[in-house]
C-alpha cells in the first residue's frame, strides 16, 4: 500500500512539474523586449447622457491607458468645465503617455526618444464600462469614444467589440472592447 502510495505521489508531482514548467513557458511564449514609445494627442469626449467633469475624465483616461499598459507617468490634462470642475456636454483632453512598443517595431518607427529596454508581456486586456459596480450609459460612450480614438491614437486595436450603447438609456450589463496590449513588468512600469 505505501508503495502504490508512494508512487501515485511521484507521478503527481511529475505532472504537477510538468504543468508548471508548460505554463512558464506559455508565459515565456508571451514575454518581449520592449521600449517606451512616447505620445502626445488630444482627446475630446462628448456625451449624449452622461458628462464628466474635468478630474473625472481626466481620473477615467488614466485608469484605461495605466490600464493598457501605458508608463506610470501618464499627463492627462482636461479643459472645458465652465465654472471649474463641474460637469460638461464637451471636455477635451491633452494627453502625454508612453506606452511600450516591440524593440523591432519601436527601431521601425525609429521615433522613441527612450530606448531603455523593458521585459513586457502579450496580454488581451479587457475595458469594460463598469466602475465601481455601477454601470452608466455614459461609460459606453466613453467607452466607444475611447475604442475610436484613444486606440488609434497609441497605435492599439480593438480585438472584440462589446459595446452597444444607447442614448439616454440605462445599461443593464456590463458592456467591454478586448485589447491587445503589451503590459510591463511591474518594475518597468515607473522607469
Amino acid at each position: 500500500m505505501n508503495r502504490l502510495y508512494t508512487q501515485l505521489l511521484g507521478g503527481s508531482l511529475s505532472l504537477f512539474a510538468l504543468s508548471a514548467f508548460a505554463q512558464e513557458g506559455a508565459s515565456d511564449a508571451n514575454a518581449v523586449t520592449a521600449q517606451w514609445q512616447p505620445y502626445s494627442f488630444n482627446f475630446a469626449f462628448m456625451g449624449f447622457s452622461t458628462y464628466y467633469s474635468c478630474s473625472g475624465l481626466e481620473n477615467r483616461l488614466e485608469q484605461i491607458l495605466l490600464q493598457l499598459g501605458a508608463k506610470s507617468d501618464v499627463q492627462v490634462n482636461a479643459a472645458g468645465c465652465f465654472e471649474g470642475d463641474r460637469v460638461s456636454k464637451m471636455v477635451t483632453a491633452s494627453v502625454r503617455v508612453a506606452m511600450p512598443v516591440e524593440v523591432a517595431a519601436a527601431a521601425d518607427a525609429a521615433q522613441s526618444t527612450d530606448a531603455t529596454s523593458i521585459k513586457a508581456q502579450r496580454k488581451t486586456i479587457t475595458l469594460n464600462t463598469q466602475i465601481s459596480g455601477y454601470t452608466g450609459s455614459g461609460d459606453c460612450e466613453l467607452m466607444e469614444q475611447v475604442r475610436d480614438r484613444l486606440l488609434p491614437a497609441i497605435k492599439l486595436k480593438a480585438l472584440e467589440n462589446n459595446l452597444h450603447c444607447i442614448p439616454w438609456q440605462e445599461m443593464l450589463f456590463n458592456q467591454t472592447v478586448k485589447v491587445p496590449a503589451l503590459i510591463p513588468d511591474k518594475s518597468a512600469a515607473s522607469k
